[in-house]
């Protein structure tokens, strides 16, 4: 998923998990978060992208693609 919001994740304990942190390409333009949204007294972050989500995403998108 190219267009993914990516994350510097500072302080994150999550981070060497997420997408948003791990596929990080320096060379190209890339739309990132402004604050990180690493919810600290949770220990949760609300945008967490690892494989799994991936695969969510991936399944909705050919449920919502018209067959015809």
């Amino acid at each position: 998923m190219e267009d993914l919001v990516k994350c510097t994740g500072e302080g994150c304990s999550l981070r060497d998990e997420c997408h948003r942190f791990t596929k990080i390409d320096y060379y190209n333009k890339q739309m990132f978060f402004v604050e990180i949204p690493f919810d600290f007294e949770r220990e949760n972050c609300d945008f967490f992208w690892n494989d799994n989500a991936e695969n969510l995403y991936q399944g909705i998108e050919r449920l919502i693609k018209p067959t015809n």
